[in-house]
């Protein structure tokens, strides 16, 4: 298997990978070891791409099957597995992308689902001069450096996933947000998640949570069981396992959905434009 040349990004999660076109990585044979390398590490860097949508989605389907996403007026044109993300307006003045403003929660995509995505590959075609960037967390190491007694205590414990239960206290901050009607609630039932996840491939475990949509843990009383998810989410997120990405135009980030968490910051989106491309990989029922 071809050897790559890496970096790494932090002590505790992610690697940059030097000199690969990511337009011929599959055609030349590279997939193998970049997937060796994104399972080793939970988070690839490429810097200086040039990427084409026909390249980004070939490499993104060597993950798996691709999600598409439920806003169709965002999706690429002539390639609907991207979503572009971004603040840019049309010569109307209509939205060209799907509008992330910043300072979001720590989180794991899609962990409201019974098989949350396994992963996403971001490509950055236009970043704004400050801001705007993307903090990681390492699930695996965080849970590595558990006391034994925690480990233990994790061990069959299982955190509610709760989408209504999320969107309710978003609504209660913010009076203007829309609330889930019926239907969409219906099609977001609260699952429940090992707060120790087991990585189907390399089988090592990582805390994995997104507190904020946690109702509370199966078989503990809810306030208990939020307790317990915040305080192993602030401890996860401390400096030690964290890896904050400034982006450049050209960057391509791949992370495993199943062993990290992550969050965006705040930009001046009322003067400046950042426009991302993203495919999301299909995943699992975490176990």
């Amino acid at each position: 298997m071809e050897r790559l040349r890496l970096t790494p990004l932090s002590d505790a999660i992610g690697a940059e990978v030097h000199d690969v076109d990511l337009n011929a990585a599959v055609a030349e044979g590279l997939f193998p070891a970049i997937e060796a390398a994104f399972l080793d590490h939970g988070l690839l860097l490429f810097r200086g791409q040039a990427l084409t949508p026909e390249a980004h989605v070939a490499l993104s389907r060597h993950f798996g099957d691709l999600e598409i996403h439920v806003q169709k007026d965002f999706l690429l044109p002539g390639h609907p597995e991207i979503l572009v993300i971004g603040n840019d307006h049309d010569e109307t003045g209509n939205p060209t992308g799907y509008f992330i403003p910043g300072d979001g929660d720590w989180h794991t995509d899609m962990s409201y689902v019974a098989k949350p995505s396994l992963g996403s590959l971001f490509y950055a075609v236009t970043v704004p001069p400050d801001g705007g960037d993307t903090v990681f967390a390492g699930g695996t190491a965080a849970y590595d450096g558990l006391p034994t007694a925690m480990k233990e205590r994790l061990e069959g414990l299982r955190a509610v996933h709760d989408y209504p239960y999320f969107d309710a206290n978003m609504c209660a901050k913010d009076p203007a947000r829309r609330p889930l009607d019926e239907s969409q609630r219906a099609r977001t039932p609260p699952v429940a998640h090992p707060i120790a996840r087991t990585h189907p491939v390399t089988g090592r475990k990582a805390i994995y949570l997104s507190a904020e949509v946690i109702s509370g843990v199966a078989g503990m009383d809810d306030e208990a069981g939020r307790r317990l998810c915040h305080e192993l989410a602030d401890y996860a997120t401390s400096a030690p396992f964290t890896y904050a990405h400034r982006w450049q135009v050209g960057d391509l980030l791949m992370w495993d959905n199943r062993c990290t968490m992550h969050k965006a910051t705040s930009y001046d989106f009322n003067s400046h434009v950042r426009t991302m491309h993203r495919t999301t990989v299909s995943g699992d029922v975490p176990y």
